[in-house]
């Protein structure tokens, strides 16, 4: 979060407010410009950190115990992923592998831990990532938030325009 103090909030109180960056009136340009130019990475990976992609995809699922089974995805992020599944999963570590959509699939394998989970669906979040899935992965999640956000300016286009 950017504060914006005055002569009636101290450093110390925007902090503890929750702000990561401060800037103080009266606001210069090159001051701003400074602390935009570090909080803009920030909150770029605070919402990488929460990117949900929906996505129907197949994953299998084996547990400590040897028992596999299969699921459905439903979102995914850099840091887990939900699933639709026809039994409870119970809590604990469980290996995971799916294959990542494209015009080259890549089977992604890793392990996750069971976060949440109800009788049809789970949340999981990732413990580990094999090394070679992992920049196929990161790289095939950047290309569906540049989608996303290509597709969200070509609506806010359309809608600018229609208004105009």
């Amino acid at each position: 979060m950017l504060a914006i103090v005055n002569g009636r909030t101290s450093l110390s109180e925007a902090f503890e407010m929750g702000a990561n960056f401060v800037v103080g009136k009266p606001i210069q340009d090159g001051r701003i410009c400074a602390v935009l130019d570090m909080a803009v990475p920030k909150m770029e990976r605070e919402h990488r950190r929460y990117f949900r992609h929906p996505i129907d995809l197949p994953i299998e699922l084996q547990l400590y115990t040897g028992q596999s089974f299969r699921a459905k995805m439903r979102n995914i992020s850099e840091g887990g992923f939900a699933i639709h599944t026809s039994e409870t999963l119970p809590e604990g570590v469980v290996s995971v592998q799916f294959d990542l959509p494209s015009i080259d699939p890549e089977t992604l394998r890793g392990r996750a831990v069971v976060v949440w989970a109800s009788a049809s669906v789970a949340g999981l979040r990732f413990l580990y990532l094999e090394p070679q899935c992992r920049a196929g992965f990161q790289a095939w999640l950047d290309s569906m938030e540049a989608q996303l956000r290509f597709r969200e300016s070509a609506h806010d286009s359309r809608m600018c325009s229609q208004n105009s």
